[in-house]
């Protein structure tokens, strides 16, 4: 009696352990499912936000491109326009002829030291003043176009 009682309080105990142990096992499955969810969850989420952040990325890519695109038609036709212009235009052939004054000038030997003069006195304009001559002379010719590439590599170099 004392054998089976005994034998009745071990597979008591040997069965309450058992359970603690098969309980404890699946906490820990379960623990380390939930984590690796988790975990997975996390990756997926990352991976959108990427996702997104190189679709907004090829999207401004591709606005920026456009608006390139743009630009170079309206200089295009800009340019056309002037030229198209030019055939009816005597302002044209007055600039010309106003530019090739003093190059002509300049091999008659009365004229010489005026168009010495002129040039000694050319350096004394500023800077601001001939450049926007220089790209209203490049806008009437119809060379927009070259202006503005030349204006955006020299930004470029400075930077």
């Amino acid at each position: 009696m004392f054998l089976s009682a005994l034998a009745t309080l071990t597979s008591g105990i040997s069965a309450t352990v058992s359970n603690a142990i098969n309980d404890w096992s699946k906490r820990k499955t379960i623990s380390s499912e939930n984590k690796a969810k988790a975990e997975l969850l996390k990756l997926e989420t990352e991976l959108r936000v990427l996702q997104i952040e190189a679709q907004a990325r090829t999207a401004e890519v591709q606005t920026k491109l456009e608006m390139a695109r743009q630009g170079q038609n309206i200089d295009f036709e800009h340019d056309s326009e002037a030229i198209r212009q030019m055939r009816s235009s005597l302002k044209d052939e007055f600039l010309l002829l106003l530019f090739s004054a003093p190059l002509v000038a300049s091999f008659i030997g009365p004229l010489q030291p005026y168009i010495i003069k002129g040039w000694e006195m050319m350096k004394l304009v500023p800077d601001w003043f001939l450049y926007a001559y220089l790209a209203m002379i490049m806008t009437i010719y119809g060379l927009r176009g070259i202006v503005r590439t030349a204006f955006e590599s020299s930004l470029i170099k400075r930077k």
